[in-house]
Parts: structure tokens; C-alpha cells; sequence
């Protein structure tokens, strides 16, 4: 086997072993959920956006998955239930923001809003700016 054949070889394994990858998180990432909502009844589902922005005053444009206010909490609500959703609000996005943005697009593409529900996930288109 050549040099070209060898890397050629070792792209395909790659792309497979990132396929792989991408399903196991993928399953993964409903197990984690489903745990998480029936945990925590009262939140029914969880939210966020990832995109490519269009333009970055001049610096390079790069995907990233946008973990703030995931939950969208009602600052109406009694102040200590408010406290309480927060604390798991928080602790969430720090699980979420630790995984690499590579993996959401992967996952779930590009230029759209994730819902994360008991029941899976909903993609839909997401209109940013």
C-alpha cells in the first residue's frame, strides 16, 4: 500500500469512527435527557440555538451551540422556585457548554434551534442574525 492509499485508507476510518462516535452521543444525549425531565418533572423541555453567524465584525465565523436561558424561567415565579430552577438551569449549561461544539453540529446541524423534550428532540430552522 502507497502513501495515498494509507492516508486515503485512514480518512475512511475516521469518518466512520465520527459516525460512530456521533450516534453513540446521539443516544447517549436522549438517555441523559430522559433521565433528566423525569428527574425533574416539573421542566418540560429545554431549549437552545447553534448556528454559524453570518458575520463577526471581521473575525473568522465559527459554529457554536448558545447555552443562556435554557430554560427560560419566569422571573414572576415565587422567588424560591425560582432559585431552585436556576441552580439546575446552571448546572446544565455547564454540563452542555463542556461538551465540544463540534459534537451539536454533528448532532444536529447547522443554523437551527434544539428542543430537548421527555420524548427526544425538535429541530427546527433557527433566524439569526
Amino acid at each position: 500500500m502507497n502513501g495515498k492509499e494509507k492516508i486515503e485508507e485512514m480518512v475512511e476510518v475516521f469518518k466512520k469512527q465520527k459516525e460512530e462516535f456521533s450516534e453513540k452521543m446521539k443516544k447517549e444525549f436522549n438517555n441523559f435527557f430522559k433521565e433528566f425531565f423525569e428527574q425533574h418533572p416539573e421542566i418540560t423541555e429545554v431549549k437552545w440555538s447553534q448556528y454559524t453567524p453570518y458575520f463577526s465584525d471581521g473575525d473568522p465565523c465559527v459554529f457554536s451551540a448558545n447555552f443562556y436561558d435554557i430554560l427560560q424561567l419566569d422571573s414572576d415565579m415565587p422567588k424560591d422556585e425560582y432559585k431552585r430552577l436556576s441552580k439546575i438551569e446552571d448546572e446544565l449549561e455547564q454540563l452542555l457548554n463542556s461538551i465540544p461544539d463540534e459534537i451539536y453540529l454533528d448532532m444536529f446541524g447547522d443554523h437551527c434551534e434544539v428542543i430537548a423534550t421527555i420524548n427526544g428532540f425538535d429541530v427546527v430552522e433557527y433566524e439569526h442574525d
